[in-house]
């Protein structure tokens, strides 16, 4: 909790939990110029929908794994470089590591909560007067498997995306970190093009079509080893890396 305490009052924290604010942005911006959600005719947005519409829109845009990059940066390679942890003898360096981890995806974790209240709450506060808006939370049923999944995939990926970001983070500067971060997120994006690679790589299930409640379980299921799998590894290898440092 300290840690996180911490992180919260350092300035990137704020901007990251600003962009949480994304969705009423653009709910105001549509307000304004009506045309910036494209809506086929005929057709509606649920609270649902729109809060899909958001979570995709904060994926492809990246920002905010760019932003909590940069935090982990702040968070493990300034303060070793700076000198500012302090490690005994004594000092369990695995419980110091997992209370930094903590405390970065805790950041992540306060801001998802934020963006998906706000995210609903723009929906029914302003999207909801629009023509296109069919006042309820799901629209078509059998929507929301697919976009429920989907939506669990972005998440898994930007904690996986973090995870690599604190791999870096304990070896670059923050500029280095977030160039490196950013060359494997266009690395990843192309690979799920080739099909047998699509399946060996975290973020590669996101594009499996969803139709039945037991595609999704099978395929969140599958998604969730292979997501574990890499991020244990990285996890064992930070770990090492953080236990060999030296510190004052």
């Amino acid at each position: 909790m300290l840690e996180l305490k911490k992180i919260l009052k350092r300035k990137d924290s704020m901007i990251m939990l600003a962009l949480s604010l994304w969705a009423l942005m653009l709910s105001v911006l549509n307000v304004i110029f009506p045309d910036v959600f494209s809506i086929e005719a005929n057709a509606k947005m649920g609270a649902f929908d729109f809060l899909y519409l958001m979570i995709i829109i904060q994926d492809l845009v990246f920002l905010p794994v760019l932003i909590m990059v940069y935090s982990a940066s702040l968070t493990f390679y300034s303060e070793i470089d700076k000198k500012q942890i302090y490690m005994y003898k004594d000092t369990n360096r695995r419980k110091t590591l997992n209370q930094k981890y903590l405390a970065t995806y805790g950041l992540y974790l306060i801001y998802l909560i934020l963006y998906i209240l706000i995210s609903i709450l723009s929906y029914y506060l302003i999207i909801n007067k629009m023509e296109f808006a069919s006042g309820t939370f799901f629209t078509i049923k059998e929507d929301i498997l697919s976009q429920l999944y989907e939506i669990i995939q972005v998440v898994l990926g930007i904690i996986f995306y973090i995870n690599i970001g604190i791999f870096f983070a304990l070896r670059y500067p923050s500029g280095v970190s977030i160039f490196l971060t950013t060359l494997l997120y266009m690395f990843l994006k192309i690979a799920p093009l080739v099909e047998t690679i699509s399946y060996l790589i975290p973020i590669g299930y996101r594009s499996i079509e969803i139709n039945t409640i037991d595609d999704f379980w099978k395929y969140i299921l599958i998604s969730l080893i292979i997501f574990s799998i890499y991020n244990i590894f990285v996890y064992v290898i930070n770990f090492k890396k953080f236990k060999s440092m030296e510190f004052r």
